[in-house]
């Protein structure tokens, strides 16, 4: 009995006729976190951030108050206005 013929990665390895490629990263990141990263802000952005005026139209009875209390709360100064 030969060795190829008992060596199942000598079958896989034998097709293969260039060498298996071999990169130099010259980044300090680690191997996948420049993937991870690119999910991540993939993920992020996909997701529209709502707006104001949908989040107010959602919020209940009780939410409603304690907002109006904060922005009392707050000096005017401070308020955004639109004009």
């Amino acid at each position: 009995m030969n060795l190829s013929e008992i060596n199942i990665v000598y079958d896989l390895v034998s097709g293969r006729t260039e060498p298996v490629p071999f990169y130099v990263k010259s980044d300090l990141t680690g191997l996948g976190k420049v993937n991870q990263d690119f999910e991540m802000i993939e993920t992020t952005v996909s997701q529209r951030r709502g707006m104001d005026s949908e989040r107010q139209q959602r919020e209940s009875e009780e939410q409603r108050k304690l907002r109006e209390v904060t922005l009392v709360s707050i000096p005017s100064f401070i308020v955004k206005r639109n004009i």
